[in-house]
C-alpha cells in the first residue's frame, strides 16, 4: 500500500524510510559528503585517524563522525622488517532484535585485498564500510587515499557539479560554521555547510524540560542569519516514541511541535530529556547566507 510519507497527519516515518530515500539521492553508490572534513585520514603518533564527516551508503544508511570529532583506530604492533596491511572503517551491525549500531573497525588484509559491502537491508548483520587501508612498514604506519569517493554537489537542476562556468557561486569549500545556544527547554547545536550548489544543515538538539507542543509550536533562532527563500516543513522521528513537525520560516527561524505518539499517532507534549535531530540537504540558490 502506498503512503504519502510526508504528509500532514502520516506518523511512521522509519529509519529504512530515511534509508530508501538517501539511497535513491546517492544512486546506490557508497560515499562521502562534501562536508566539514569529508572523513580525512592522517596518521598521529602513529595512530590512524579519521577526522569529521558524512558517509552515505549504497542503501542509504548515515554515518557521522560530529564536526571538529574523530576517530583513533588502533592498529597491532608491527615487527622489524615485515610490512603489514590493515583496512579501516565502521562496522554497521544488527542484533536478533534488529537495532542496529555503528563503531569502528581493524581488519588485516593482503596488499590488494578489500572486504565486500553487503546491506542490513537484505538481511546481512554486519556491514563493513572500508575507508582507507594502513601500510604497516616494521612499527611505522602511513596511510592510502581514501577508498571511498566524495560526492560532487548537487546542482538546482538536480544534477552534480560536473565543472562548467559556475561563475557567481563559491566552491565545494565556501562558508560552514557551528551555531549553538539555549533557550528555555532546549539546548541546541546547529553545523552548516555551503557548497558551490549545495548546503547541508544539521541541528541537534536536547530537551532539558518538558515542551508543551501538543497543539502548538515552539520557535527556536537556530539561524537567523541563514534563511530560505520558500518556508520549508516536514516531520522528524524524535526518539521511538514520538515524531513531530518542523517548519523552517523565510525570516529564519526553526519551529517545533505538534508531535505525536508513534504508536497511536495523538498529539502529545515533548516529553524531558530526548533528543531532536534534524538534518537537511537543498540546493544553494534556495538558501541566502550572509554576505553572500
Amino acid at each position: 500500500m502506498a503512503n504519502l510519507i510526508n504528509g500532514n497527519g502520516y506518523t511512521g516515518i522509519t529509519a529504512q524510510v530515511d534509508a530508501d530515500l538517501l539511497a535513491g539521492l546517492t544512486g546506490g553508490v557508497t560515499g562521502i559528503l562534501p562536508v566539514g572534513s569529508k572523513m580525512a585520514g592522517s596518521i598521529v603518533s602513529n595512530v590512524p585517524r579519521i577526522a569529521d564527516g558524512v558517509i552515505l551508503t549504497k542503501e542509504g544508511r548515515r554515518i557521522q563522525v560530529d564536526y571538529g570529532s574523530y576517530d583513533d583506530f588502533t592498529i597491532p604492533a608491527g615487527t622489524a622488517g615485515v610490512t603489514s596491511y590493515y583496512i579501516i572503517g565502521y562496522k554497521l551491525s544488527a542484533d536478533a532484535s534488529d537495532n542496529q549500531t555503528c563503531e569502528t573497525f581493524v581488519q588485516a588484509s593482503a596488499a590488494d585485498g578489500t572486504i565486500a559491502e553487503s546491506t542490513l537491508k537484505e538481511g546481512s548483520s554486519e556491514v563493513y564500510i572500508s575507508l582507507y587501508k594502513v601500510i604497516q612498514t616494521g612499527a611505522d604506519n602511513t596511510l592510502s587515499d581514501c577508498l571511498l569517493p566524495v560526492f560532487a554537489p548537487m546542482s538546482p537542476e538536480g544534477g552534480s557539479d560536473s565543472g562548467g562556468d559556475d561563475s557567481g557561486t563559491q566552491d565545494e569549500d565556501g562558508q560552514r560554521g557551528i551555531i549553538s545556544g539555549t533557550k528555555a527547554g532546549l539546548k541546541y547545536r546547529c553545523v552548516y555547510y555551503r557548497g558551490s550548489k549545495l548546503v547541508f544543515i544539521q541541528v541537534d538538539g536536547t530537551l532539558t524540560s518538558k515542551l508543551s507542543v501538543k497543539n502548538s509550536w515552539y520557535t527556536v533562532d537556530y539561524l537567523p542569519e541563514i534563511k530560505p527563500i520558500i518556508e520549508l516543513s516536514g516531520y522528524a522521528i524524535v526518539n521511538s516514541l514520538q515524531s513531530l513537525r518542523w517548519i523552517w520560516t523565510t525570516d529564519g527561524y526553526f519551529k517545533i511541535g505538534y508531535a505525536r505518539s508513534v504508536a497511536s499517532g495523538e498529539t502529545q507534549d515533548l516529553a524531558n530529556g530526548y533528543a531532536v535531530h534534524l538534518s537537511f540537504m537543498f540546493a544553494a540558490d534556495r538558501i541566502t547566507f550572509p554576505n553572500v
